[in-house]
């Protein structure tokens, strides 16, 4: 079952920080310049936070949020209803 997350991040090298924005750009979907949101199970969490744990050093900051449901309805947000569906639109790439 697949859960909504809110990342965010404070990485010190911008070589490091490179690395991690493309690691979240391909789970992912950013909100903000540090700040991704994603809907994973918590097999893709883990690997997720696997990827990152390669890249990022111990000075760095990472901050992963489960958001309930009921959490994502609260959200107060500026754009349109659809920007967190249930269900994320689908992307096969051929």
């Amino acid at each position: 079952m697949k859960k909504w997350f809110l990342i965010s991040y404070d990485v010190r090298n911008e070589k490091r920080l490179r690395k991690v924005a493309k690691i979240l750009e391909g789970h992912g979907q950013r909100i903000q310049y540090s700040v991704f949101r994603t809907r994973l199970t918590e097999r893709g969490l883990e690997r997720l936070r696997w990827e990152l744990e390669k890249v990022m050093d111990a000075a760095d900051g990472l901050l992963i949020t489960e958001l309930c449901d009921t959490c994502v309805k609260k959200i107060r947000k500026r754009n349109l209803e659809a920007a967190w569906p249930e269900e994320p639109e689908k992307w096969i790439v051929l």
